[in-house]
């Protein structure tokens, strides 16, 4: 029988799917195939396309960085003519200029301020790549005849290793960066001066409206709801009736989670559900299986569908691909050679060492050694390397203001962002990764219906640590491992290639979240979660064996991972106890748990990875909440235990009764008893810790003085610890600053132990509720009875300051930090506890059931919804270029042109009084470009004839001379001149014309500064709430604090010149004096004392004036010194002086440097921002006496003080007394003091004295945080 004869395979055509049996014909298909043409169109017009959008934004980014350069040229060269022209006219005088009635003309001109004060200058950006080299001609065919001979051929120059890392340029502050590799993406070409802003007052109404909570419905149960309802909705334009007649709620939202799931042309990208299954160990299960604890519905979204979502999405245009170093040249001369051009040695990262009088900038993560280490061991890839610094943060948050509804949320922060971009609540820059779960609430039942006995707090507690990791377990997957090691490519949003590589730098947590994660025990013999020190090693912190110690790390090593396996085997198969001595003996060497950390699965796959580095200290947790609220709250024992009626006057100086906010959150106003500490945030003890020593001076009797050192040092110190911008030199100031404060801290607990101290009334509430709390606890496990009565706690224990705590070690990581991850403003946890506001609004429009579940579906609405928005900005944008119209804000009015009002008929007096001090306003839009802002509003005035007429005129020094002096100020500044000292003749004053005989007064000047990390801000000078000014002087290096009694603007001309009956020149000026109008003395950095400043005697001719807001820098704080109370000797009743006074002033004040970071730098004088000229301010006097002759009263000498060595030993006992768990009250504390408090933060109020908040300071202050 003849074999049939098998069919040929059929091959299809991947394009059309027409199937062929030849190879020959699939070919020749291929050539003709129509959908194959059509593909191949597509994609080269897709290429095309991103090809052109490539080269538009790089001549745009290069037509940004040209223009920035040559504004800044620009301002250079007029500086130069400028310093020319007067150079010029020093050494060649001309003829002196003479005024009609005789006298010399002045003709020392003020430079203007846009050349005393520079703009802020945005980071150099990255050299564009060069164009791609031209393919060489194709070689000649190779013939016999024109072969050439072997030993003609020339031989190969020798290959040069070609230098990898690139500079940028320097800026105009000296900063440039250095990339270890040509970038090909960098935001900071499109960065402009509004993003250079941080205060919303010089930025544009439309873009504070940018980055909301976005939402189809708006909220109709509060004011902002409705707003936008009306006026964002119904008033609307663009919104047509209409179209909304068929609108169905219910359909558009299951349409929109549709796309969510399932975008179309994209991988599925959403929310998935994991189950987790936990085995609960019993040490009389004999033979018994394990009981099994099954978690379900786990909400979480995979590590790797977050990274592409932020790389494909608008979010990659602010991400930084490749890391640079950045750094700043000290004595920048553009003139100057490149130092870089003879520099061959590299450091430890591969880029070229520091040259000399060149410093690092440190910030950015992406800036840090950290990551630049991690660059320089990446694979050789084809694709152009990106390191992904992925920042965790997760913690527990109640939902509602009532009830137990709470979630236990991570979020996932892209390290790759700005830190400035990422900690604005605005900017949505935090992603919701996973929701963890608790165990089931039917765990103790099923648990003793299971093994016959009730489940211990240590099985608990070892399943609460198996619970998290194993969340982590199911996000490590064996992709994302793969990615780490190895990599993965990714089309990124400008459709470019890059193999994109994971890595962890930074998990923010506090410390229970922290040893959840490092499987540590809690305070236990070894506490910290990074190194391997002894707890009883902690009081050392900050000297030489201290550093020393802590530079022993933990490891993620085998003999670890096999100790914990080990452990469990013990556990799960011999039933040995949790907590057991079996398992305490293999693992309580280091402070283990048996319990397996799911990171080791990067570090067993082959990855460079290291867990426990992850851990950083917080500032907020640690120190605001944890080193300063410890050591506050043992000064207010201290106060208990020498006289009761001391915490009184604490009180009524401590809450900033007596002290005057300052700047938009800086310092508030409280409105609480400081020593009960109720209810407070941190930013409360920031503001503690930065008004402190004022408060305590004269207190503590034998101790003030330490006391006074140790307020001074923790303030200089925190203020180091806030600050955005580090350099190589404040890092080195900060290590001393570090060694100084914790050798004045252990010198305060020996001095202290002296004093018995016991417990405040709110510790030992505290720990009755504590009490009460593990009674119940113990009785619905079946551990306790199920009925008692609490014991009362009457007895106050005795209490002492505990430095046996992990927040007091973390003080000395912080320099070290900063070099290695970024400032503290980059690894601080305040941008994951802004991210709880966005549940809880979220959990607020669930119906209360399932709530997880739901409120990852809402992320994922307002995810979609921002993308949605983006495009239509994008095409909006497009179709305004094409149409060449310009991109500007229709609600950009006015908002000072206020109708004027005529005279009332009220009281001279009442009426001049209101008008020195009238309300204000909405905050107006003040151009970044723009020194001040005053408004030309003419509601309010003073009548220059009403003044001599009043009942207070003869007496009052700030009426006195006013008229007079308001025409010489008007005069010099005419003329042109400095010189105070000139003495004009009445008929020359009476030459200067003011319109209408009246002067306008307003409530308000606003003032825009460069910050010391090279920012915009804006400081709010009012003379009711905020009259404190910082002022140039005559004298080159010298600054004056004069305190603003009122804001004026008046209209005037010399009749000389034009005889105009309304003359259109304004002038803006700032009267002065009264209390406050100071001369300013300063301390010294190794002086613990504040700069101080006594009020001008009266008659003194300087008392009071008028200053030119020209020459306003800044504001400042000034607080009371109140242990000299005050005094109506200075002053008489005068109408500058706010009725509360009672005609009576504070003989001194303190300038307080420490208010902002801003004002502390430029005590310390190297802000890289500041170019005002002037040297920091540092007080010459070298003792106390010449202190004192100063003016500088009430600081510490420290004469009785030596300096204690640095590896001194410290005593044992340290009367700290324990809970009933071994456990500190104060480590325990997490900042609540009732029932029912929230976490860390508390909503902020607004103040009714505080300017009106809006944008990203209007959610801080809701959050309770400051951005300071």
């Amino acid at each position: 029988m003849q074999a049939l004869q098998q069919p040929q395979p059929s091959v299809p055509c991947p394009f059309c799917r027409k199937k062929f049996t030849k190879g020959t014909q699939l070919s020749t298909h291929k050539s003709t195939c129509p959908q194959r043409k059509s593909a191949l169109a597509t994609a080269q017009k897709a290429a095309r396309a991103a090809q052109e959008r490539r080269v538009a934004q790089e001549v745009e980014s290069t037509r940004l960085a040209s223009e920035n350069a040559r504004l800044f040229e620009e301002q250079q060269a007029a500086q130069r003519a400028e310093d020319e022209r007067a150079q010029e006219l020093i050494d060649n005088p001309p003829p002196p200029e003479l005024y009609q009635s005789g006298r010399v003309a002045r003709t020392n001109r003020r430079l203007p301020t846009r050349y005393r004060q520079e703009p802020p200058a945005p980071p150099p950006p990255a050299p564009l790549p060069p164009p791609p080299p031209s393919l060489p001609p194709p070689p000649a065919p190779a013939f016999a005849w024109n072969a050439p001979d072997a030993g003609d051929a020339a031989p190969a120059p020798p290959a040069t290793e070609q230098r990898c890392w690139v500079k940028t340029s320097p800026n105009g502050r000296g900063q440039y960066k250095i990339y270890p590799r040509q970038p090909t993406h960098d935001p900071d070409r499109i960065k402009t001066l509004e993003d250079l802003c941080r205060n919303a007052g010089a930025l544009r109404r439309g873009a504070l409206r940018r980055g909301k909570a976005l939402y189809l419905t708006p909220r109709l149960d509060s004011a902002q709801g409705a707003d936008t309802m009306v006026h964002g909705l119904i008033c609307n334009p663009n919104v047509k009736p209409e179209e909304l007649k068929d609108f169905s709620f219910a359909r558009e939202v299951a349409r929109l989670d549709k796309y969510a799931t399932d975008p179309p042309g994209e991988p599925p990208n959403g929310w998935k559900r994991a189950t987790i299954e936990l085995e609960a160990p019993c040490t009389k299960a004999g033979n018994k299986p394990l009981l099994k604890v099954k978690v379900e519905g786990v909400p979480y979204r995979p590590l790797l569908d977050v990274i592409k979502e932020a790389f494909q999405g608008p979010l990659f245009e602010r991400l930084h691909t490749t890391p640079f170093s950045y750094r700043r040249d000290r004595a920048y001369d553009a003139s100057a050679p490149d130092v870089y051009d003879s520099i061959d040695a590299l450091d430890d990262v591969g880029l070229p060492r520091l040259p000399d009088n060149h410093i690092d900038v440190f910030g950015e993560v992406y800036t840090s050694h950290r990551t630049l280490k991690q660059y320089s061991k990446l694979p050789k890839c084809t694709e152009e390397p990106v390191i992904v610094s992925l920042i965790p943060y997760s913690d527990s948050t109640h939902l509602a203001q009532f009830g137990d509804a709470s979630l236990w949320a991570m979020y996932m922060f892209f390290g790759n962002q700005s830190k400035d971009e990422r900690g604005r609540p605005t900017a949505n820059a935090g992603f919701d990764q996973a929701y963890f779960p608790s165990l089931p609430e039917s765990l103790a039942e099923d648990y003793l219906q299971y093994y016959g006995h009730p489940i211990s707090d240590d099985v608990l507690k070892f399943l609460k640590r198996e619970l998290i990791h194993r969340l982590w377990d199911i996000l490590l997957t064996p992709e994302f491992i793969d990615a780490w090691i190895n990599g993965f490519p990714l089309e990124c949003w400008d459709k470019l290639i890059r193999r994109l590589f994971p890595r962890f730098a930074i998990y923010g947590a506090d410390y229970p979240e922290k040893i959840l994660l490092a499987t540590i025990k809690f305070l236990a013999k070894y506490p910290c979660p990074r190194c391997l020190i002894l707890k009883a090693q902690i009081p050392e912190t900050g000297t030489v064996h201290d550093l020393a110690r802590r530079a022993k790390i933990r490891v993620d090593q085998e003999t670890w991972r096999g100790d914990v396996d080990r452990a469990r085997v013990r556990i799960f198969e011999h039933n040995n106890a949790v907590e057991g001595d079996v398992v305490e003996g293999i693992l309580g060497v280091h402070s283990w748990v048996p319990v397996k950390n799911a990171f080791t699965k990067i570090t067993e796959a082959g990855g460079d990875f290291n867990l426990f580095e992850m851990f950083v200290p917080d500032l907020l947790h640690e120190i605001e909440l944890g080193v300063a609220k410890s050591l506050f709250t043992h000064l207010v024992r201290i106060l208990f235990a020498l006289d009761s009626p001391l915490v009184v006057q604490l009180d009524a100086r401590g809450t900033f009764r007596e002290i005057d906010p300052f700047g938009r959150m800086t310092i508030r106003r409280f409105h609480r008893n400081t020593s009960e500490m109720k209810r407070m945030a941190a930013r409360d003890f920031e503001d503690i810790i930065q008004c402190l020593l004022p408060v305590c001076e004269g207190l503590f009797g034998d101790l003030d003085e330490l006391v006074q050192t140790l307020a001074y040092r923790l303030a200089r110190w925190h203020a180091f610890a806030k600050l955005r911008l580090h350099t190589t030199d404040t890092v080195a100031r900060f290590r001393i600053a570090t060694s100084e404060l914790t050798t004045t801290i252990r010198k305060f607990q020996r001095h202290t132990k002296s004093v018995t101290t016991y417990e405040l009334p709110r510790e030992q509430t505290a720990r009755a509720r504590k009490a009460v709390a593990q009674a119940k606890k113990k009785a619905s496990t079946g551990q306790g009875p199920a009925t008692g009565e609490p014991v009362a706690v009457v007895t106050r224990l005795e209490k002492g300051l505990n430095l046996e705590t992990y927040k007091y070690h973390s003080l000395a990581d912080y320099p070290d930090m900063i070099v290695e991850v970024g400032t503290s403003d980059s690894t601080s946890t305040q941008s994951g506890e802004q991210r709880h506001k966005k549940v809880k609004a979220a959990y607020a429009r669930t119906n209360k059931r399932n709530y997880e579940a739901q409120i990852a579906t809402i992320e994922r609405r307002v995810r979609i919804l921002q993308r949605m928005q983006h495009r239509k900005k994008l095409a909006r944008l497009a179709d305004q270029r094409a149409s060449g119209q310009n991109n500007t804000d229709a609600d950009l009015a006015p908002l000072d042109s206020m109708p004027t009002t005529t005279s009332n008929n009220k009281g001279r007096n009442k009426r001049l009084l209101r008008a020195l001090h009238p309300s204000e306003y909405l905050q107006p839009f003040v151009p970044a470009e723009q020194h001040h802002y005053i408004s030309n509003s003419k509601r309010t005035f003073w009548k220059l004839g009403d003044l001599p007429s009043l009942d207070t005129a003869d007496n009052d020094p700030a009426l006195k001379r006013f008229v007079r002096n308001l025409r010489e100020h008007i005069r010099r500044r005419l003329e042109g001149t400095e010189d105070e000292d000139i003495e004009y003749t009445v008929l020359e004053l009476l030459e200067v014309a003011i319109a209408l005989d009246k002067i306008y007064t307003h409530a308000t000047m606003r003032v825009n500064y460069t910050t010391y990390d090279n920012m915009l801000d804006q400081d709010c000078v009012s003379p009711r709430t905020r009259p404190y000014i910082m002022v140039r002087s005559r004298g080159r290096g010298t600054t004056r604090i004069r305190s603003g009694m009122g804001v004026f603007a008046a209209y005037s001309m010399p009749t000389s010149v034009c005889a105009a009956p309304y003359p259109t020149i304004e002038w803006n000026s700032c009267g002065s004096g009264g209390c406050g109008a100071t001369r300013l003395t300063t301390a010294s950095r190794t002086s613990p004392v504040f700069p101080a400043s006594s009020t001008s005697p009266i008659p003194s001719p300087t008392a009071f004036g008028f200053i030119d807001p020209d020459t306003v820098i800044r504001g400042i704080h000034m607080v009371p010194a109140f242990a000299f109370q005050r005094t109506n000797a200075l002053l008489p009743p005068s109408i500058v002086r706010a009725p509360k006074e009672n005609n009576t002033d504070w003989r001194f004040y303190y300038a307080n440097g420490f208010a902002d970071r801003d004002l502390f730098m430029r005590y310390e004088g190297d802000g890289i921002g500041h170019t005002d000229g002037w040297e920091p301010a540092v007080l010459k006097a070298t003792t106390v006496d010449d202190a004192r002759a100063e003016g500088v009263l009430g600081e510490a000498d420290g004469g009785d003080m030596p300096q204690e060595a640095m590896d001194e030993d410290v005593p044992e006992d340290d009367g700290v007394v324990l809970d009933e768990e071994g456990v500190d009250d104060e480590d325990e504390d997490d900042g609540s003091d009732e029932e029912g408090a929230p976490e860390e933060i508390e909503e902020g109020e607004q103040d009714d004295d505080q300017p009106l908040l809006v944008g990203d300071d209007s959610e801080l202050n809701e959050l309770g945080f400051d951005r300071a």
